[in-house]
């Protein structure tokens, strides 16, 4: 998130929990998370100014959606809810 935070494109191993929060248009996924696949991702931002920015800032939106304040309002809801 820190990397998304400051607008740094993101490459990252295909998990189920980061497929539940992002999809391709926030994060480039490694699928088969090798070392060739890894440098092809990289090659590939480095040569694309326009991928670069329209990875951060569609991953940047989540961060608009989930920051702490918002996540704060729903804690304390649930908190409030069960007691």
């Amino acid at each position: 998130l820190e990397f998304i935070q400051i607008g740094v494109p993101v490459v990252a191993t295909y998990t189920q929990t980061l497929g539940k929060y992002f999809t391709e248009k926030d994060l480039l996924f490694l699928r088969k998370n090798k070392p060739e696949e890894f440098s092809r991702l990289l090659y590939k931002l480095y040569k694309n100014s326009k991928l670069q920015k329209k990875l951060s800032s569609h991953a940047k939106k989540y961060l608009v959606r989930h920051n702490w304040p918002a996540e704060e309002r729903k804690y304390l809801g649930i908190i409030k809810r069960l007691s």
